[in-house]
Formats: structure tokens, C-alpha cells, sequence
């Protein structure tokens, strides 16, 4: 409907989907204000920061030696959900692996009572039978499952502690297990490196033959704000690395429309006509209860906006540190934590300006 994502659709919330189109206005005019009177459409909370995986590209590991605690309560989470009552979708996921979580069924069951559209994000890697029941029973509207690659060299790279058989008989047993049902939506999103991407192709082959729904590839991956977890190695391997992957994707996007499946693949690259909308339109909520901008900093020691465990929601939206970060962007200033996601040119632009 009109730009709604299908999973988000609500027809008992009709004022949300409202909403959603008003927030779509406040994004797409030409000059954005700092003070903004639409509130977010879409957050993520996270439940955990644990994980049974070490992914050479995640900052679990460092978020949980930084946390007193790694997992949010079942108390702190109804406690977030009332304070954005408002929002059309909401995603159970964060830096860890959420259905580690104790309490993960009843947090999404407590979101879904509100009248929030829920997704969540999983490796998939661990999942008894009852899991992958759960997953389907609690209703979600969406699952996504993290598989980087089509053989167990690729995907186990990355991913130190996986087993790429039992992760791809796991996501089987969720697709039969959801059958026949509208939702959960299964989808496999995959982060693209230097030693995968040439399996695009295969894993649509792969996701095709098992039922997946839709698959996404993270053409730009995330550093996190930080120096430290650069890893755009597509970028980095030149020209020839570029052209190859461009081509792998052409020919992965093609089975994908013969194998009837859903396909996209996210860039992430901003530039000034065409500015990020997402610290006007949706949020990140830490184990800590810390508002961060978004899921591609995701680390409140980068930038926190508030804290919801000291402060209701309204007083953060519109803060001194929020209308900076927004009229930062609007102006072209682009943050530090941003750079990952803007065009160079826009950043070489930005630099040329302060000298």
C-alpha cells in the first residue's frame, strides 16, 4: 500500500499507517527541520548483546565486556514499548542473538498486543524445533536469517562458531514449519565480502530450493562509527573486485526473478540530494535503554540521544542533541558515525569546506 512494506500493513492501527505517510512527508521535503512534531515509525530494541556466534565483522563482543549486564528485562522492555506505543514496526533484535534472550517469546507477544508489526534478526545457528515453532507461532511478521555465503568455507569464515549445514537445516525446518501461513516472511539477508560474493548466485539457487521468501544483500557494509570495524572490502579490492561483483549481483538478481523470489539489495549511500531520513523516522534502543540514531551505529557510547530508563521518550525526540545531529545532516555536515553510509564525494566536499 502506497510504500508500506506488506509485513508492516495493520489494518487495527489505521491511525499508524497514518502516521507512516506523514513521516514520509517530513522526509521527503527539500529542507528538514531540526524540530521535528512526527514521531519515529519503526525502532529496533535490542533484548541482548549475548551471541553463540564471534562474527569477524559484529561489536557483541565488545558491547558485552563494556555492559554490566547483557540483556535487557522484561520489565525495561514493556517499559520502552509503552513509551512508543505509537510506532507501526518494531524489530526484537539488536547486537546479539535475540532468541538467546529468556524472555524473547514474551517480548514479542507484548509488542504484538500493542498493535506493533514485529520482526527480528537471527543466525539461525542454534535453533532447537522449538525455536523455529515459536518463531512461527508468536507472531512476527518477519524473520531474517543472516547466511553469508552458499558453501560452509565462505559462511564459516566470517562467522566464527557457525556450522553452515545445520544453519541451512534449521532455516528448512522454519520454512516447512511456517508452511503454508501469510506470515512469518522468511527472509536471508547476506553481507557480501571479498571471498563470498561470487555465491550470490548460488545461495538465491539455495534459498529458492528451500522456500525463502525474499533475500537481501548488504551491498555496504557497516563500520559502526568507528575506525576500528571499516570493513568495506568490496570497496577496498579496486575496480576489477567492483565490475565482478556488479556482475554476480545482475546474474543473482536474474534467478531470483525466474525462481519467482524476492530480491534487493541496500547500498547505503546518501548524498546531498538524497540525505539519510532515518533521525526522523526510526530509533535504536540499547540493552541500556540508550536512544541511538540508528541500527548502523548501534553503540551508545558513539551516540546516545537519551536514555529511556531516565526519560520519557518526548523529552528525547526533540532534545539539544537530537536537533543538532538532524541539522548537522540537513546542512550537510555529515557526523563522523555517518560516513559510512554517504557518498565519498559528499564527504570529500565536507572536508574541502572546513579547510
Amino acid at each position: 500500500m502506497l510504500g508500506i512494506p506488506r509485513e508492516y500493513l495493520n489494518v487495527r492501527r489505521p491511525g499508524s499507517i497514518i502516521h507512516w505517510y506523514r513521516s514520509v512527508y517530513v522526509t521527503k521535503r527539500k529542507t528538514r527541520r531540526a524540530l521535528t512534531h512526527v514521531l519515529p515509525v519503526t525502532a529496533q530494541v535490542e533484548p541482548t548483546v549475548r551471541c553463540d556466534l564471534a562474527c569477524t565483522f559484529c561489536h557483541s563482543q565488545e558491547l558485552r565486556r563494556s555492559r554490566t549486564s547483557p540483556d535487557m528485562t522484561i520489565e525495561q522492555f514493556k517499559h520502552i514499548i509503552n513509551e512508543l506505543h505509537f510506532l507501526l514496526a518494531l524489530g526484537v533484535v539488536g547486537m546479539g542473538e535475540p532468541t538467546l534472550h529468556p524472555d524473547f517469546t514474551r517480548m514479542v507477544e507484548y509488542a504484538n498486543k500493542m498493535g506493533m508489526c514485529t520482526f527480528t534478526v537471527t543466525n539461525c545457528n542454534r535453533h532447537s524445533p522449538e525455536t523455529s515453532k515459536q518463531l512461527v507461532s508468536i507472531g512476527l511478521r518477519q524473520v531474517r536469517v543472516s547466511i553469508d555465503g552458499a558453501t560452509p568455507e565462505s559462511y564459516e569464515k566470517g562467522r566464527k562458531g557457525a556450522r553452515f549445514e545445520r544453519t541451512i537445516q534449521n532455516l528448512a525446518r522454519l520454512v516447512s514449519y511456517r508452511a503454508k501461513r501469510k506470515y512469518p516472511r522468511i527472509m536471508v539477508q547476506m553481507l557480501p565480502f571479498d571471498y563470498n560474493y561470487r555465491e550470490m548466485p548460488d545461495l538465491v539457487r539455495l534459498c529458492a530450493r528451500i522456500g525463502v521468501d525474499h533475500i537481501s544483500i548488504q551491498a555496504r557494509l557497516t563500520d559502526w562509527g568507528k575506525d576500528s570495524y571499516i570493513q568495506n572490502t568490496l570497496q577496498k579490492g579496486g575496480g576489477s573486485i567492483g565490475e565482478d561483483f556488479e556482475r554476480c549481483l545482475r546474474v543473482a538478481t536474474q534467478i531470483a526473478s525466474e525462481k519467482g523470489i524476492g530480491f534487493h539489495v541496500i547500498r547505503n549511500l546518501y548524498n546531498n540530494k538524497n540525505r539519510c531520513p532515518k533521525p526522523w523516522r526510526e530509533v535504536y534502543i540499547s540493552t541500556t535503554g540508550d536512544v541511538v540514531p540508528c541500527c548502523a551505529i548501534a553503540d551508545p557510547r558513539i551516540k546516545s540521544m537519551g536514555n529511556l530508563f531516565k526519560e520519557p521518550f518526548a523529552s528525547i525526540w526533540n532534545n539539544k542533541e537530537y536537533t543538532a545531529f538532524r541539522r548537522a545532516i540537513s546542512s550537510g555536515k555529515i557526523p563522523r558515525c555517518c560516513f559510512q553510509c554517504y557518498s565519498p564525494d559528499v564527504l570529500r566536499k565536507r572536508d574541502d569546506a572546513r579547510t
